[in-house]
């Protein structure tokens, strides 16, 4: 039998926690490909997306045309928040488990949005969105229900899921 699992085949915490930590340094790659849509690597800016759909001028709910500004700094953040949930140090850490999975969820799936709207998939995106709220509200209120144990991690954990959350909800 292996350290990583039970006697019945499933994964130990140790095998979750190194699967979390795995699935955390993939997603950002998600990062890169969510970086399309502001207009960054040639990608089309997600107010030109999909025929326009998402311009300041197309509908009442549509994001003003600044609003996809505020990316970069929050992938800088998600960036900083993956590094911190992959350190040795955060591996067994109790916070970090609760939201490790809904970070790299939402880091994939606003990926997912940004190169569906790419696509001119504005009926997928509705979905994939919700989803992405989904994962972002349980981030939060896991966050929310735990102290962070120093300032670093305020900045680099709360602070940054904080803007994501802000952001997704407000932009789309």
């Amino acid at each position: 039998m292996s350290e990583s699992t039970a006697p019945t085949g499933a994964p130990t915490s140790r095998g979750r926690d190194g699967l979390r930590q795995v699935v955390l340094t993939c997603s950002l790659l998600a990062v890169a490909g969510s970086a399309i849509g502001p207009g960054a690597f040639g990608g089309t800016p997600s107010a030109d997306a999909s025929g326009g759909a998402l311009a300041a001028d197309s509908t009442y709910v549509a994001p003003a045309s600044g609003a996809f500004s505020i990316w970069s700094v929050i992938h800088a953040g998600l960036i900083a928040l993956a590094i911190w949930q992959v350190l040795p140090a955060q591996r067994r850490d109790g916070r970090q488990r609760r939201v490790g999975w809904q970070v790299a969820a939402s880091m994939l799936l606003n990926a997912a949005w940004v190169l569906t709207i790419q696509a001119d998939g504005l009926g997928w995106s509705v979905p994939i969105i919700l989803v992405l709220l989904l994962a972002l509200v349980i981030a939060f209120v896991r966050l929310v229900h735990t102290s962070p144990r120093s300032r670093v991690e305020v900045v680099v954990v709360d602070e940054p899921w904080a803007c994501t959350s802000a952001g997704s909800v407000s932009q789309r």
